[in-house]
């Protein structure tokens, strides 16, 4: 059996918290997408699986029945605008898929059919925008997701022409285990590498500064380069990376990387990623680490006090509006804070005595005085925060 096959034999945290990304993403930029006039508001799979996952527990739904169970829960203004195509290439997964979305289909009201394809991803995103070149248009408002089990397939040309000829954003897999791999091989032009970066001289570079490295020097290399390699294709791109550590050890297994032309997408992802992490520093970040988390909570947080100490230089210029903080600085572009670790982090530094918080009239608030949610004290926008004197 295949190794993309026997990834649909289990159903395991990662992959469930990568779906629980991509439907809470999704959902808001939907919804925020069919305001704007059109009939079309398009969701690409461009490796769809199986469908399902096969667990002890019966079958799991994978992505692409999760995202038509969303679309049917949408408004049905919106749910109409829907059309979802899923590909998958491997005929023995694709056979699976398209019984699984049938059958599916059929308990779901107000859902255009989907469209399932045996095929490559590249081939047919390829195929489907110079069809709508001829047409001399633009794709519909559209989001891809691509997650390859491995590094083969997801074609950086056929990923940088969907950014930059459709009207649409990404969520894709980027296999860093597989990645650090081939790049410790002799080079191979043509080959993975360059069809991941895009071309031979970036796969060579990078190749070359692999060798000798540290795994730290080495995972920053390979990242900072395949995402300086998008931002150079397509200028405006606004990145955010989530990454993944293995269940059994303290190494990164994959990243999930979000590419947005617009700003408020690109705080939006993190704040939905923000949520779902999990590090050694405690819930929440840019991360689901797996292995390190085993060991129990830890004595220093450096990440945090850095920047519970820029909230505070910050607050030297004179009192900022919260919104200040979730907004203005969390799309601020290589920014990887958002709103809910702002948040956290003024909160600390109240119950520290350290700032005051003062509400949209200007009257001095307490935690104990603010609303709760889930028995913890909220700092919403209309709140002002400045230094203790």
């Amino acid at each position: 059996m295949s190794k993309d096959r026997e990834h649909f034999d289990d159903y395991r945290e990662q992959t469930r918290i990568k779906h629980e990304i991509l439907t809470k993403y999704f959902t808001p930029y939907f919804l925020i997408r069919a305001k704007a006039p059109g009939e079309n508001l398009v969701y690409i799979d461009g490796f769809a699986g199986a469908g399902t996952y096969q667990t002890d527990d019966g079958a799991e739904h994978g992505s692409p029945l999760r995202a038509l169970s969303a679309f049917a829960d949408f408004k049905p203004s919106v749910a109409k605008k829907m059309f979802a195509i899923f590909v998958e290439k491997d005929k023995v997964l694709f056979k699976r898929l398209d019984a699984a979305v049938a059958e599916h289909f059929k308990t779901l009201d107000g859902l255009r059919p989907p469209a399932v394809v045996c095929g490559a991803f590249d081939e047919h995103v390829t195929g489907l925008l110079d069809r709508i070149k001829l047409k001399k248009t633009r794709l519909a408002p559209s989001f891809l997701f691509a997650d390859p089990c491995g590094v083969d397939g997801l074609c950086f040309a056929t990923l940088t022409r969907y950014l930059r000829d459709g009207d649409g954003e990404a969520l894709l897999f980027f296999n860093y285990s597989g990645v650090n791999r081939i790049a410790g091989l002799p080079f191979k032009p043509g080959k993975t590498l360059s069809k991941l970066l895009g071309d031979d001289d970036t796969a060579e570079e990078l190749a070359k500064l692999v060798k000798g490295g540290t795994p730290e020097e080495r995972e920053n290399a390979i990242v900072s380069c395949y995402l300086s390699a998008l931002t150079t294709a397509v200028p405006d791109l606004y990145c955010t990376a989530f990454r993944v550590e293995h269940e059994d050890k303290k190494a990164t297994s994959h990243y999930l990387i979000h590419l947005s032309r617009d700003a408020r997408g690109f705080r939006i992802m993190k704040e939905v990623m923000w949520k779902l992490g999990d590090t050694d520093g405690g819930s929440g970040g840019l991360a689901l680490e797996q292995a390190s988390t085993a060991v129990g909570a830890p004595l220093f947080r450096p990440e945090w006090d850095q920047l519970k100490e820029s909230i505070l230089a910050t607050l030297t210029k004179g009192q900022r509006d919260v919104d200040y903080f979730y907004t203005a600085l969390s799309e601020n572009r290589g920014n990887r804070l958002c709103a809910p670790a702002y948040k956290q982090a003024l909160l600390e530094l109240e119950s520290e005595e350290r700032i005051l918080v003062r509400n949209r009239f200007g009257v001095p608030t307490t935690a104990n005085t603010r609303m709760k949610r889930l028995g913890a004290p909220t700092l919403g926008k209309g709140h002002c925060v400045a230094l203790t004197p």
